[in-house]
């Protein structure tokens, strides 16, 4: 891999084939000898093979190695091998990825069959499509909402056009509608959110986790993931406005900060968005702040939305630890305790009798740093 930046110098011209030999990937690689010594080995003026060594120091080390999963046995075993045999730890790759397959309509995907995807057909498909209230050019971020958003690094993917446009360009028009029925908003002030009451704190509560998730999952580049969780964002948006003594500056800033969240998905709506209603081109990634969860308040606020079937949530996350716990040869009752993310949540399930049936009465602890009850 190394040899793409002398394979960019070849075809520029900067060197030929007879100039690289040894020392200069010695010079240029692990840092011995002298360039002056270097160049006149190498056939080559001085100043080139400084230029030559600016261009291998801004590629290496690469940030990212991408692969299909069947390399995983030869090709990455061997540059790890060779990066460790020959190269300084400064020079290694920072990561690898390995990558599911693509196939097309079920069917693998290979010029010979004809059944290639090309980009400027996709770009076709869209302006075929035209998103209403963006750019034109905007437009076309629904090709990299749908490869980012409906496929997991670690399944193959399916590609069709049914749905692509579907869970592609569908979706993001449901999300511009979304935005710009509720352009009220941008008369909030994000900077004078509110938490006067339970409503108030659960809406906070749940911009938290959802930056928290949201980051974690980026980070781990489990895209599909991540774009759920701001979906789910969405939807307790939808049902905050919903309540008529909702705070204006806290629904926009949960808006403004899920925009942002929006950017790597769909990075020039999420610009023109942000600039419609705030007046403003720039986003910025939401700063999660773990003070402004509201346990209590989140959770009786909840039950309050969802009663029953949130508490089959409840009693469903300690059964699942429980039995857990139990497979693993784990559990004793006289050293176990069942911890719980806030006293309404546990005063709801001793309510229904369901600690006393399930725990044989071991002893609650409240965490409020966690989200879901279970056994430790």
């Amino acid at each position: 891999m190394e040899y793409y930046g002398l394979a960019s110098a070849l075809k520029k011209g900067i060197i030929n084939p007879e100039n690289v030999n040894d020392s200069m990937f010695e010079y240029l690689l692990l840092n011995r000898g002298l360039p002056g010594e270097v160049a006149n080995a190498s056939g080559i003026d001085e100043n080139k093979l400084m230029e030559l060594k600016k261009i291998m120091t801004d590629r290496f080390p690469i940030d990212i190695n991408i692969a299909g999963s069947e390399h995983k046995d030869v090709h990455f075993p061997f540059s790890l091998f060779t990066h460790a045999a020959l190269l300084p730890e400064t020079l290694f790759p920072k990561e690898y990825l390995l990558t599911s397959h693509l196939t097309i309509n079920g069917e693998k995907m290979s010029k010979s069959r004809g059944n290639v995807l090309y980009l400027d057909e996709l770009i076709e498909t869209v302006k075929k499509n035209p998103i209403e209230g963006i750019s034109p050019e905007s437009s076309l971020d629904a090709i990299r909402f749908f490869l980012m958003s409906y496929q997991s690094l670690d399944r193959d993917f399916d590609w069709s056009d049914k749905t692509f446009i579907s869970s592609g360009i569908n979706r993001v028009k449901r999300y511009i509608n979304f935005v710009e029925e509720n352009s009220q908003l941008s008369n909030g002030n994000p900077k004078n959110a509110r938490l006067n009451t339970s409503l108030d704190k659960w809406m906070m509560t749940k911009l938290q986790r959802t930056t928290e998730d949201t980051s974690v999952a980026m980070s781990s580049r489990k895209f599909r993931e991540a774009i759920i969780h701001i979906d789910e964002l969405g939807k307790d948006l939808y049902k905050y406005l919903a309540i008529p003594e909702h705070d204006l500056d806290l629904a926009s800033l949960t808006l403004k900060d899920q925009l942002s969240m929006m950017y790597p998905f769909i990075p020039r709506i999420s610009r023109e968005l942000h600039k419609k209603l705030f007046n403003d081109e720039k986003l910025s990634w939401p700063c999660y702040q773990k003070e402004m969860q509201f346990p209590e308040d989140h959770d009786k606020i909840e039950h309050e939305f969802h009663g029953e079937k949130y508490i089959n949530f409840l009693t469903g996350e300690l059964k699942k630890s429980l039995e857990i716990a139990k497979g693993k040869g784990l559990y004793v009752p006289s050293k176990a305790k069942a911890i719980f993310p806030s006293e309404y949540s546990a005063k709801i399930l001793k309510d229904e009798a369901v600690l006393e049936n399930l725990l044989e009465k071991i002893p609650i602890e409240i965490n409020n740093n966690t989200r879901f009850p279970h056994i430790k």
